[in-house]
């Protein structure tokens, strides 16, 4: 759990309304609300696209792990196994997902260009890349497994074998750059090849050949391993895809001609059959081809036929039958990544450089495509259930819990006895909180939050239903006069700022603290009450905004300042450095990407997920290794609820909290509350509207911020201002810090009851009146059993 930053929160509320607004504007379109009509509801049935490989981040990382976690360099083809297997050809190596577990491994190519390793391991080998003018291109697996690289600049083609791992030369000799053409008759590794852009493999082993630069289609026979023209033009053909229809009938891309042609074997030419002069001219700029899984269509990946140059890509659906044309997936908004949405609502980069160029046909006919511009393979496929909008909790009540909503200036503070208060227990809705920046909820209900402005941390027992102090006091004093009250009763502690709250397995509440001199982590023994400072901890952080425990009982800390994200064992003299910007200072330290990091949460497995910013980023804990976990790393996509986390736009995300597969993040800058489904990775709307106020709200709201309204109503339609931080209770319910309104939310049902508090002199009029009672009916009892006759005068 966290709170607002220490340097944000040292800033006046009109500074921090500054940002938000700020924010909000260079974001653009963060708002799902104000994109909500822009994108038709996806139902099931309907196309959707999605992101199967890839985060966004540049380079080729995340081997061992989820594919939709690893990073990708330069994706140029894809394409698919019979057992399932998804292959990737990216930054000179080829990558493997396996089709069970879905995690990612690199199977050849070291990542450097050149030619090297052939007869060796493939993982040792290198292939051609834009230094060496064309990039591997074409990829290809045949029915034994073998995978087939059109190492396009080393103008061969390369095999990997699936039983030993080792990589041979099939095709080419590497001569082509002297240019020219020769070999057909004899072996295919003696014949030259120039710049083969693409390959595919039949069902019986064949390998057919885009030789681009000498405009042929050709053929290597799977028993003899001799090579021969098919197809070839008089007139420039720049081959750059190439497909095998089951029927045995070969097509091909050009690219520079604007045209996809079949090859005539008989005659070996090459006929038009869409593009430029053809009934199907609408396909512009063809690269990569695939057939669908009954052979009645053919996918080509291309650009937009009607706009000028440069066209956005698409992937266009070709009727084989009746040579009818219709875009398939692109053509989006600029910047619109669309996962979770329509294919045809993504946008997926344009012509040449940024464009779409592999396209593959997957077991269960989706099919999939690279998407280069947004470094991710991305699947087309039908949705099997209705994308949802808004989280299960959006249509239940929210309701005001904690705080009467009041602004006090700070000379109303003077010295009471607590703070702004006159008492010591508080009723829940007479509570003048200050800046709250973070709450937190124990298994048997009791709610604990960081009252900030107010230098305490409050309580509620639902027991009871009232608000009491568990640390600080109002009359604050520097620590050089009194100490700082370890060892003592955290009531009569000085605290300063207290934030970034965290239930320790302990028994024990733990918070950072921080002063004007140093910032260290407290504890407040929940047993006895007494607080102190954790061992190792002083001297060691500059501004704490985030700290959790994983299951092993170590606390991790998030130093925003430092740019750190470290581990403290309760007993350690120091907290073990496990990403930070600093080169030396840990595993991960070569990561730049921690630029303002703001929350941490444990997430599925005991990975560390850090909010930075407007992403949320995963953290190995082991390697220190940091991948994108949520948010568009380009940072202006339209999504909102219902889409994949991977692409949605977040303003500032300001706390985090997991339970029972799902994150829940407050979304700060917009206002909202989301969720991010962890199995589905989904990201959803749970409360707030997002609406701006250019003349401010009521109850004190900030102007330019958020309202306060929606109390009794759906949480989704209830408008939140600023919310700091959300945790979840024992039982499902949502407990929402709504900051700059001053209040604690809550979104479902809780056993937390109001109370009623009584004031301390009614108190003690009251036990004055039964005392005085007691006497007067005491006294009449005695008087009357002094008069009383006995003995024999009785009778």
């Amino acid at each position: 759990m966290t709170g607002l930053p220490p340097e944000i929160g040292r800033l006046a509320v009109p500074g921090f309304l500054a940002f938000a607004v700020v924010s909000a504007t260079l974001l653009g379109p963060v708002s799902e609300a104000s994109h909500a009509a822009e994108r038709a509801p996806v139902s099931a049935g309907d196309l959707v696209i999605d992101t199967v490989v890839g985060t966004g981040d540049v380079g080729n990382t995340g081997d061992g792990g989820r594919a939709r976690s690893a990073g990708l360099r330069e994706p140029m083809d894809v394409t698919t196994g019979s057992d399932g297997t998804l292959y990737v050809l990216a930054g000179q190596q080829v990558r493997a997902v396996d089709p069970k577990t879905k995690d990612i491994t690199t199977i050849a190519g070291t990542g450097k260009s050149g030619f090297s390793g052939d007869g060796g391991p493939a993982k040792k080998a290198t292939f051609s890349g834009y230094e060496n003018s064309y990039p591997a291109n074409g990829l290809a697996v045949g029915s034994d497994g073998t995978v087939y690289v059109a190492d396009t600049g080393n103008h061969r083609i390369r095999a990997i074998d699936p039983d030993d791992g080792t990589i041979r030369t099939v095709a080419g000799s590497g001569r082509g750059e002297e240019g020219g053409f020769s070999g057909d008759g004899g072996k295919a590794t003696r014949a030259r090849l120039q710049n083969p852009k693409d390959v595919a493999v039949d069902a019986d082993g064949n390998l057919y050949i885009a030789d681009s630069e000498n405009s042929r289609v050709r053929l290597v026979d799977a028993d003899t391993g001799k090579i021969s023209t098919i197809g070839r033009s008089d007139t420039y053909v720049s081959t750059d895809g190439i497909a095998v229809h089951p029927s045995g009938r070969v097509y091909v891309s050009d690219q520079t001609g604007n045209q996809v042609l079949v090859v005539d074997r008989q005659k070996k030419t090459m006929e038009p059959v869409a593009g430029r002069g053809t009934s199907a001219a609408e396909v512009q700029g063809p690269t990569g081809l695939a057939f669908s899984r009954d052979g009645k269509a053919l996918y080509v990946a291309g650009t937009d036929p009607f706009a000028e140059y440069p066209g956005k890509a698409r992937i266009f659906r070709l009727e084989l039958a009746t040579n009818k044309v219709r875009t398939y997936a692109g053509g989006g908004a600029a910047e619109a990544l669309g996962d979770g949405g329509r294919p045809t609502d993504a946008y997926l980069g344009e012509q040449l450089s940024s464009s779409t160029r592999g396209v593959a046909m997957g077991p269960a006919g989706e099919l999939y495509l690279t998407d280069s511009r947004n470094l991710r393979v991305r699947s087309v496929r039908k949705a099997r259930h209705p994308v949802r909008d808004d989280d299960r909790l959006a249509g239940q009540r929210i309701d005001s819990l904690v705080g009467s909503g009041k602004r006090t200036s700070a000379e109303d503070f003077g010295d009471n006895e607590d703070g702004p208060f006159e008492r010591g227990a508080h009723a829940l809705d007479d509570v003048d909180l200050q800046s709250p920046s973070d709450v937190v909820v124990a298994d048997d209900g009791t709610m604990y939050l960081a009252d900030t402005g107010n230098d305490m941390i409050r309580m509620v027992d639902p027991d009871d239903g009232v608000v009491r102090t568990l640390a600080g006091r109002p009359d604050y004093r520097p620590y050089d006069e009194d100490g700082d009250g370890d060892g003592g009763k955290a009531t009569k502690a000085y605290l300063e700022d207290p934030r970034a709250l965290a239930l320790g397995p302990d028994d024990r509440l733990y918070f950072a603290n921080e002063t004007s001199d140093e910032t260290m982590i407290r504890y407040v023994d929940l047993d006895d009450g007494t607080i102190d400072t954790l061992r190792g901890s002083r001297y060691e952080f500059t501004a704490p905004t985030g700290l959790a425990f994983d299951g092993k009982g170590d606390l991790y800390v998030l130093d925003a300042d430092a740019q750190r994200l470290c581990r403290l064992e309760l007993d350690a003299d120091e907290c073990v450095t496990v990403v930070a910007d600093d080169p030396g200072s840990g595993p991960g330290a070569e990561t730049e990407r921690f630029v303002s990091p703001t929350a941490l949460a444990i997430g599925p497995g005991g990975a560390l997920l850090v909010a930075n910013g407007n992403q949320i980023l995963r953290v190995d804990k082991r390697t220190g290794q940091v991948s994108t976990f949520a948010g568009y790393v380009f940072g202006r996509s339209v999504e909102g609820g219902g889409g994949s986390a991977y692409s949605a736009s977040f303003g500032y995300i300001a706390d985090m909290s997991v339970a029972d597969g799902t994150l829940y993040l407050t979304d700060k800058a917009n206002h909202r509350v989301r969720a991010i489904d962890l199995k589905q990775h989904v990201v959803r709307r749970v409360a707030g509207t997002g609406k701006l106020r250019e003349g401010g709200g009521s109850d004190g709201a900030i102007n330019g911020g958020g309202d306060f309204t929606g109390d009794g109503k759906p949480a989704g339609k209830a408008e939140l201002n600023e919310p700091s931080a959300v945790a979840v209770g024992p039982d499902g319910e949502l407990y929402i810090v709504d900051s700059s309104n001053r209040r604690v939310r809550v979104i479902g049902e809780t056993e937390i009851t109001p109370g009623i508090v009584v004031h301390p002199l009614v108190t003690i009029a009251v036990i004055t009146v039964l005392l005085i009672a007691a006497a007067i009916v005491l006294r009449v009892w005695w008087r009357r059993r002094k008069h009383q006759p006995t003995g024999a005068g009785a009778a």
